[in-house]
């Protein structure tokens, strides 16, 4: 549990450090906080495997270590690993869906940024031809500050 805490914590640290030095369009709070409001953590999942030679018949989840004696069951209902049924998980088919999930927003992640770079690609030809940034901005479907950066970091002036 420590190691879910501190990874957890490494990973906020780093959101709030990223949201602070960008600092931009943010609210008071979402400055101070350090969280923007599209700011979010990645899941952390730990597996525990037991390769004893007799079966396992302790708890197999948090929720059964859980001492929940006065606790309102529908509480006890809200806390319940409704993910694991019976307290088992075909690893197979859980590393697999893992791996899918990866892929899969691996190349959603490699369409954007190829977007993006083509975009790049055409504006700063449309810049080095000295079109309006006016039909810059509505051919390639961008912003004015996206040209104008553009027009910056390759040191062409308007």
């Amino acid at each position: 549990m420590a190691y879910d805490t501190a990874e957890y914590e490494k990973q906020a640290a780093g959101i709030r450090r990223k949201t602070r030095k960008e600092g931009k369009h943010l609210s008071g709070g979402e400055y101070l906080y350090g969280y923007s409001k599209d700011s979010k953590l990645n899941p952390v999942i730990t597996f525990v495997l037991y390769s004893g030679a007799e079966e396992w018949d302790g708890p197999v989840s948090l929720h059964e270590m859980i001492d929940f004696t006065d606790i309102p069951q529908c509480l006890k209902e809200m806390t319940k690993e409704n993910w694991i049924k019976g307290g088992k998980v075909d690893m197979c088919t859980a590393l697999t869906k893992l791996i899918a999930d990866g892929r899969d927003e691996g190349r959603r992640e490699g369409i954007s940024q190829g977007i993006e770079e083509s975009t790049r690609r055409i504006v700063f030809n449309m810049i080095k031809r000295n079109m309006p940034e006016e039909d810059i901005c509505a051919l390639a479907e961008c912003s004015r500050e996206f040209v104008h950066k553009l027009r910056e970091s390759s040191g062409i002036n308007e």
